[in-house]
């Protein structure tokens, strides 16, 4: 942070600008660049999945994602959208609540990821719990953009979404609080710091957690499904516009902040592939006063990311359909008692190997 804010300094230094402006503005910097990062994660992803895939499926015509598409570019440049809404009689300044409480969640989620040994927006010794708390309200503005709308069908579809999804959150519970109680620690960079970097990916958790990292991939993976169904365009009647947009960038923000997690716990973080960085071979590292090493890290960090949610986006929409009896199945008769042993067997190798708790 110290390198972002020397460089940030400097150059709004040679604009002209005052330096207490300056030191106000910083305070804000890093929740506009989590906006924008949030934002390109969206495009990116929605890209991929709505572009791309039903290129190879051969389905460039499919409805579904053409009202997305048309929808959003609307939003883009309808800034308040349509004035007509679908929501209750009295609630009008509901869905403004309800963006709130899944917006904002998702961006201070961004925040307590540790992007590099020096960029860690939000430090916190306990940001594992500050993480899932941001899941929790999120989780309530989802239920609240059902309950806003004047159709008790979606009502019921909304509880029913929510269950299913809260289902999916149980088994990733149950595989973070083995990777806390493994690390001692609820700071994630001291999660990250405790892999080896040496070793590149045989020093990372991955290999003693595989079977804790699958239950997060599977998770993670049917967690998209229920996105689906949630953020269908049946499903978000009254939103248009702007509103529109920052619902899908928070879906899409959500699932790749949960993949930003699942990296830090089990594949490294932002520690380099090949046990060493790059950026040391090279004399780029001079160029900018020793500061290539940390934005090695964030590339290293965000193409894992990105990796693993084509990944897994790639498996939802080709290879895999499910519905919600098999969502039900695989995640209380399947991962959770694997979530179970899974902390029960990192138990007893924390106390074998750290000689107690």
């Amino acid at each position: 942070m110290d390198i972002i804010y020397q460089f940030y300094l400097k150059f709004l230094e040679q604009m002209g600008i005052d330096n207490g402006l300056i030191i106000l503005s910083w305070y804000f910097f890093p929740f506009c660049l989590t906006i924008l990062a949030m934002v390109f994660v969206a495009v990116v992803l929605m890209v991929f999945e709505q572009g791309i895939i039903p290129y190879f499926r051969n389905k460039k015509n499919d409805i579904e994602h053409s009202c997305k598409f048309s929808s959003l570019i609307s939003g883009a440049f309808n800034f308040w959208g349509d004035k007509t809404t679908l929501c209750k009689p009295g609630s009008f300044f509901m869905d403004k609540v309800v963006l709130l409480l899944i917006f904002v969640p998702v961006v201070i989620m961004f925040g307590l990821i540790p992007y590099s040994n020096k960029y860690i927006p939000i430090i916190s010794e306990v940001g594992v719990i500050l993480f899932w708390t941001g899941v929790v309200v999120f989780v309530f503005g989802l239920l609240f953009k059902g309950l806003c709308a004047n159709n008790k069908f979606e009502h019921v579809a909304t509880v029913r979404s929510i269950l299913l999804f809260c289902s999916c959150l149980v088994p990733i519970v149950l595989v973070v609080s083995g990777c806390v109680m493994f690390a001692s620690s609820l700071n994630i960079n001291e999660i990250v710091l405790a892999q080896s970097s040496s070793g590149g990916v045989v020093g990372w958790s991955v290999i003693p957690g595989f079977i804790g990292f699958l239950i997060f991939v599977v998770s993670l993976l049917l967690i998209s499904y229920i996105f689906d169904e949630i953020f269908s365009v049946e499903n978000l009647n009254g939103f248009s516009g702007i509103k529109l947009c920052l619902l899908f960038v928070a879906k899409y923000g959500f699932l790749f902040v949960l993949s930003l997690l699942c990296i830090c716990l089990f594949c490294g973080g932002y520690l380099p592939l090949f046990g060493f960085y790059l950026s040391e071979l090279i004399p780029i590292n001079f160029v900018l006063n020793n500061s290539a090493v940390y934005i090695e890290q964030i590339i290293w960090l965000i193409f894992k990311s990105f990796l693993l949610l084509f990944i897994v986006i790639w498996i939802k929409n080709i290879l895999w359909q499910v519905n919600s009896e098999k969502i039900i199945n695989i995640t209380w008769r399947l991962l959770v008692p694997l979530g179970m042993l899974n902390f029960l067997v990192l138990c007893e190798a924390k106390y074998l190997v750290g000689g107690g708790f």
